[in-house]
């Protein structure tokens, strides 16, 4: 029966630690994304020229479909002049964006517009730091899901830790 008991509170503990850990990781991606989505309000809308355009991919290993998934991240360069002043600049957008759908047709976007548009873009620049700037700013959507996705592993941890204390108190 005790090792049952052990057994059971260290399975508890994981969970709760595990969860703690995710609600961590969610939420640090959470506050750079607002953060960064909200102070660039202020930033100006401006024309860059694209220099070159990338999709490259990554492979993973999709265990549940025993085969390779592929994951897509744009890599964009671009030169712009703010007041006098040319800049070079690689920066897509704030956090690192990987995925699908979205991501190829982002690229495949910027990709066109080099080869059809003499590859004029609209870009994003921060006036007081104009070396900074980028093609997409965020979206407060993804900050949204993550930040329910950060509230719900915070309240699952927590009710965890609650289990482990109450366990204790008995004992």
């Amino acid at each position: 029966m005790i090792q049952n008991k052990k057994g059971f509170q260290f399975v508890i503990w994981t969970l709760a630690l595990s969860f703690f850990c995710g609600a961590i990781v969610f939420g640090r991606i959470t506050f750079i994304n607002l953060y960064y989505t909200i102070t660039s309000d202020g930033w100006l809308r401006h024309t860059a020229k694209l220099i070159d355009v990338n999709i490259k991919q990554k492979e993973r290993l999709h265990v549940r479909l025993n085969q390779d998934q592929r994951i897509w991240k744009v890599y964009a360069k671009y030169t712009y002049s703010y007041k006098g002043i040319s800049y070079t600049s690689d920066k897509y957008s704030f956090i690192e964006k990987w995925g699908n759908q979205e991501v190829i047709s982002d690229g495949n976007r910027l990709k066109h517009q080099l080869k059809h548009n003499e590859g004029n873009i609209l870009i994003y620049i921060n006036p007081k730091h104009p070396e900074e700037a980028v093609i997409s700013r965020g979206e407060k959507n993804i900050s949204s899901i993550f930040g329910i996705i950060t509230m719900i592993f915070t309240l699952i941890s927590l009710v965890f830790f609650y289990m482990i204390f109450r366990t204790a108190k008995r004992n």
